[in-house]
């Protein structure tokens, strides 16, 4: 018994230690390192409005005490171009509402050391006499995080944070239920995307799974916009986000929260039909292949990105449901570069597309149309 009371009061004292060594407090708000004078207006905050649930995707920092927010924060600060005051870089998490975040494993295994060193302070200590108040001392000592003093609650391993006021307008979407759902494929582009594992290198698009965090290292360039870089995070089954990044002052850390994306109603989920023809005179010297091939994805495609569907023994192919929004679209077993479109799919309607292949390596895209989905949930 008195062994589980030492565990709990030691787990409540780390939250609290964690929360004190980093500046802010123990709440979910958007309190982590701003200061009142420096918190956003209601009119411009990242957490935009209190219908959350009615957006199609939104910006939060309620989670930003949590240990593995902490964590990723002290990761990304040991960025090398941080850590010598240059490169301009923004922290985010990608969630899928309805589903639970996964813990990267490198902050996972964090975790667990982090859990095992408390514990071992706990049993060296079990037998020893302790003044009050040596219980919280324990407690920070066993998390791996820097200790900063009250002047400099805002910077960690020496990084400034940044905290941007806003990054655009949310999109407004009919509340749905959270339902539980497999963990799909997320992707993310921007101007540069730094794996929080590797901290080095990246590049303008990345594939996360659920709960993963990302660095946005922003590179001046046309795409730049009044001090702003985009963002497109999309999934294929969940709604896209598309914003605009307020780029941090150099060799500071922004950070931007948790991009949440909200599931579309079933009724509002649409489709892909493809059809596939064989034209021209190229085609009496040679046979089509037995099987052809689809692949899509809502950021990019091809390579190691996006899914792949199958045309059937007609040369015709279904993706399936897909959220409305754009796609990205290959037919990889025809000229690579020349074989790639950006189709959209509209709320409850099958985007219907005729593709002509004049020859083995030639396609086009010959017809496209739209029709209600005859299966829409009323």
């Amino acid at each position: 018994m008195i062994q589980r009371r030492l565990v709990q009061r030691t787990h409540w004292v780390l939250i609290a230690g964690l929360s004190l060594i980093c500046g802010g407090s123990v709440s979910r708000g958007l309190n982590f390192g701003v200061h009142a004078d420096e918190r956003p207006t209601s009119a411009s905050a990242v957490s935009t409005t209190p219908e959350r649930a009615n957006l199609a995707w939104r910006v939060t920092r309620e989670g930003l005490d949590s240990l593995v927010w902490q964590q990723a924060i002290e990761r990304a600060t040991q960025h090398k171009a941080l850590q010598v005051g240059a490169g301009e870089f923004t922290l985010l998490r990608v969630v899928l509402d309805g589903v639970e975040p996964v813990t990267p494993k490198y902050l996972a295994e964090g975790q667990r050391r982090d859990l095992a060193l408390n514990e071992e302070f706990i049993r060296q200590d079990q037998s020893t006499d302790r003044t009050p108040g040596s219980e919280v001392v324990l407690a920070v000592r066993a998390v791996a995080l820097p200790v900063v003093n009250a002047d400099s609650s805002r910077v960690i391993n020496g990084v400034r944070l940044f905290f941007p006021e806003s990054v655009g307008e949310p999109v407004l979407n009919p509340n749905v239920p959270s339902q539980p759902t497999k963990t799909d494929i997320v992707q993310v582009t921007s101007t540069k995307v730094v794996s929080l594992q590797e901290l080095s290198g990246g590049g303008a698009f990345r594939e996360l799974a659920n709960g993963d965090f990302i660095l946005i290292e922003h590179i001046n360039s046309t795409r730049r916009v009044d001090g702003r870089d985009p963002v497109r995070i999309g999934s294929f089954t969940h709604h896209v986000a598309d914003f605009m990044v307020p780029v941090p002052p150099r060799g500071q850390l922004g950070i931007l929260g948790d991009v949440v994306l909200s599931r579309p109603q079933p009724e509002a989920m649409g489709r892909i039909e493809l059809d596939l023809r064989f034209v021209g005179d190229a085609w009496k010297s040679v046979s089509p292949q037995p099987k052809y091939q689809l692949q899509l994805g809502p950021c990019v495609v091809g390579g190691a990105y996006g899914v792949t569907r199958e045309f059937n023994h007609d040369y015709q192919c279904d993706t399936g449901l897909l959220p409305p929004g754009e796609y990205k679209l290959l037919l990889p077993d025809f000229d690579m570069v020349k074989s790639r479109w950006t189709v959209t799919v509209q709320p409850g309607q099958v985007t219907r597309l005729r593709f002509e292949a004049s020859s083995p390596k030639v396609v086009q895209l010959a017809e496209e149309s739209r029709i209600e989905r005859r299966d829409r949930p009323r």
